[in-house]
């Protein structure tokens, strides 16, 4: 039963993110660097979206 839950949890986690992926408008992306490799990705966070970002 543990085992279920814990898959609801992280499957309404994705959930979650698939929404506000689906919200955005406008991307930001931030450069990271990872073993001396740059690598471009985009924050959710502060990307814009038609509702207010949380």
């Amino acid at each position: 039963m543990e085992r279920l839950k814990r898959v609801e949890s992280e499957a309404m986690k994705i959930a979650d993110i698939n929404h506000r992926l689906l919200e955005i408008d406008e991307l930001v992306s931030e450069t990271y660097i990872n073993d001396g490799q740059k690598i471009k990705m985009i924050n959710i966070e502060k990307s814009s979206s038609g509702a207010k970002n949380v």
